[in-house]
């Protein structure tokens, strides 16, 4: 199975990398408005990404033949990013699998 992840271009923390983990093993880094694509083992997996202390919820990935696609995003804004940062760190990233049903559009503004 492949996996395609794009992370979307936002201000916050436009000049950093997030760390890319697959059950758990970093695989990877990802810049601001980057695509990255990754080849699976079958089997179930779970995918989550990191910057510094804070990272994103995890996802399940269950593999299969296609291609799965993925956008990582920051979950804050500029009055919310101390108290995000220090209460709320699994929260500060948000990943979503994305529907191939999406125009390119309405993904970008997904």
């Amino acid at each position: 199975m492949n996996i395609s992840i794009t992370r979307g271009n936002h201000y916050a923390d436009r000049l950093r990398k997030y760390k890319i983990f697959i059950d758990d093993a970093c695989i990877g880094e990802i810049s601001n408005n980057e695509t990255k694509k990754f080849a699976l083992s079958p089997g179930k997996h779970s995918l989550y990404f990191q910057i510094d202390w804070c990272k994103s919820n995890t996802l399940t990935i269950a593999s299969d033949k296609s291609t799965k696609f993925f956008r990582i995003d920051p979950n804050v804004k500029p009055w919310t990013l101390l108290f995000v940062i220090i209460f709320m760190k699994d929260k500060y990233l948000i990943a979503r699998e994305i529907n191939l049903l999406l125009t390119k559009k309405s993904f970008e503004e997904y």
